[in-house]
Formats: C-alpha cells, structure tokens, sequence
C-alpha cells in the first residue's frame, strides 16, 4: 500500500477517478494495490509534485484504487444526487424521467397521477392517507377509500418505475426528495430564502417569479383541493412582494418598488393596494401621467371584474396630482385630461 501525504493541488485530471464514501469504498477493495492521498484539502499548486502524482498513478497496476482524503465540508450540491423525476405543476403538468416525459401515455390512468400532485400540492413530506382520501375520493366511505388509495399508490409507483419514489408510512405519504426534482418545491425555497434587505427580499422574488410559469394545475381539471393550494401560493408570493416593495419604500428607492409592485400586479391585478402602491412610487418619481393612467386601469379593472369604484385612499393619490400633467417639452403644467381622475363627485357611484 502506498501513502502520499502531500500538499500539491490535483490537476483537473484527477477529478475523474473513482470516488466513494470512505467506508463503502474500504469494504470495496480487492485490488493488491491502493493509492492514498492524506490532506487533499491543503493541495496547493506545486507542479512538480503533480508531475509526479501523475506518473504514480500511470504505472499502477489495472484495477487499483485511489483514494482521496480531504477532511474540508465538501459542498452540498457536489454530494447531492441528480434526481430521477422532475415534475412541472406551475403552468402546465409535465412528469419526466431522465428527461423523457412519462405519465401521459392513453395505457396511464388519471388517478395515479392525480394523487401524485395532491402529494406536491400538500408539501410531498408526511401527507396523512385522510388527507388524500379526502381530496381524491371525497364520495367513498370507510375502508372503501383507503382501498382506493393502496390501490392507486401501487398504480403510480408502477407508472414511476419506483418502489420507493413513494412511500408509506404509518397511514402517511412521502416523496423521497432525492429523487424528486419539483418546480413548485424550488418556488418555494426561494420564497423562504433570506430577506433581511429590500435587495435580498427582490432577488428571491425575481427567482419566484422566474419559476412561476402559471397558476399551480392551471391547465388541469378544476378540483377544490387544487385551488386552495393555488389560492395559498398565490396570495404567499403577494405577501413576499409587499414586503419588499415596503422596505424599498422605505429606503425611498421608487424605481425598485415600482418594479416589484408591477410584477405583482401580474398575478392579482384586482389587489387595489398593488395599485394604490405603484402610484404612490410614480407619484414620488414625479411621473404624474403615468399616475394618471394607472388609477385609469385600475378603475377599468376594478368596475369590470368587481363592479366596484376604487376607494378612497386610492382617489386621493390621483387628486393630490392638483389634477394637471406635465406639457410635452414644457416647464408648466397643461390642464389634465378629462376622465383620467375625475373629481369626488364624478366618481362616487350614482
């Protein structure tokens, strides 16, 4: 057995050598000869010491070990397995494995499936057998529905190719998340992220907001189970975005506030006080017609969706305008146009 006790760097080539768990990798050997290398961690970047790492490793016999020791925290995502599944339930389902869609071929049931997002909906992790029978078969009684569920666990782990994908556990469903990739899951780590800042709370929005391809289960059947969860993460991405918007506010950073205001507006553009938030921002940027023309669209949204008027916390931004814009390549201010914030009277319901 040979042992180097070295304080050289592994060049790039290295990297590919067989590695392992040091306790699997000991109760592995069979080969004459292992080759250790002590205190990988403090390697520094002594070429002639590579050289002669290379040429030892060269003239090992075939099938001998090499193995590396390095006392440091490895990190996390290189000891993170890839996952076997991934699965899209914002927007539109999709279910892959290595990358090839699966789930959706005429031979697979819906239930399956559906219990599969019921799961994710529930946050994956201990999802009581009441809970499911409760969301998928709300008509069965007694054993008949926990009947339907064995029946239908055994039905989706066939379809995933996985015996332990799902498991069960006193009358409790987990995903194993090692396998697991899930859109949903990652929205979520973002949104709980670190926000101590108006900067901090902003970036974990953006990485919301980028994996947020639509609505969960948009475009699968309408099931109440399936509109709470999308209802929850809806109005927790919105709870994410007034806070940061408020702490921008308070750093008196409009444009950024402004910003995020618009990207919640995305998702409820109904939610006065977004719109009451974003003209308060253009208000104090001085864009007084862009304040104009978003109480006009937010009174066009809020009589058409709700038949209601905008309140009046929401009117008094636009009338504190002094009801006039700025001229076009002029320093004064031009006479408003008519209808964009009408006075009190106009606007108050007949």
């Amino acid at each position: 057995m040979s042992t180097i006790d070295s304080r050289s760097h592994l060049p790039d080539t290295l990297h590919a050598l067989k590695s392992a768990p040091l306790p699997e990798l000991i109760r592995e050997l069979s080969a004459r000869e292992v080759l250790i290398l002590d205190g990988s961690e403090d390697f520094g970047p002594d070429l002639r010491a590579h050289q002669g790492l290379l040429e030892r490793v060269r003239t090992m016999a075939r099938g001998a070990w090499v193995v590396v020791i390095c006392r440091a925290q490895p990190p996390e995502a290189a000891c993170r397995e890839s996952p076997r599944f991934k699965v899209h339930v914002l927007g539109r389902f999709r279910l892959m494995k290595a990358d090839i869609p699966i789930g959706r071929q005429r031979s697979v049931q819906p239930k399956p499936i559906e219990l599969l997002q019921a799961l994710i909906g529930f946050g994956g992790t201990e999802v009581g057998a009441g809970k499911l029978i409760d969301a998928l078969w709300p008509d069965a009684d007694g054993d008949a529905g926990y009947h339907a569920l064995e029946t239908t666990l055994y039905r989706l782990r066939r379809v995933l190719g996985s015996a332990d994908a799902v498991q069960m556990s006193n009358n409790k469903l987990s995903l194993d998340r090692k396998q697991f990739w899930v859109d949903l899951w990652e929205l979520e780590r973002a949104l709980d992220g670190p926000g101590a800042t108006a900067s901090d709370r902003a970036a974990c929005l953006a990485d919301a907001h980028r994996l947020y391809e639509g609505h969960f289960l948009e475009h699968e059947a309408e099931k109440s189970w399936a509109l709470d969860v999308r209802q929850t993460l809806r109005d927790k991405i919105l709870r994410r975005a007034r806070q940061a918007a408020r702490l921008y506010e308070a750093e008196r950073r409009w444009d950024q506030a402004q910003a995020v205001y618009r990207t919640a507006l995305e998702l409820d553009e109904t939610a006065e006080d977004l719109h009451r938030g974003l003209m308060v921002c253009q208000r104090e940027l001085g864009e007084h017609s862009e304040v104009l023309r978003s109480y006009s669209r937010c009174r066009d949204l809020l009589m058409r969706s709700l038949g209601v008027l905008p309140d009046a916390r929401t009117q008094a931004i636009c009338g504190g305008l002094k009801h006039k814009t700025p001229a076009a390549g002029a320093g004064e201010l031009a006479p408003q146009r008519r209808g964009a914030c009408a006075p009190e009277a106009v606007l108050e319901p007949a």
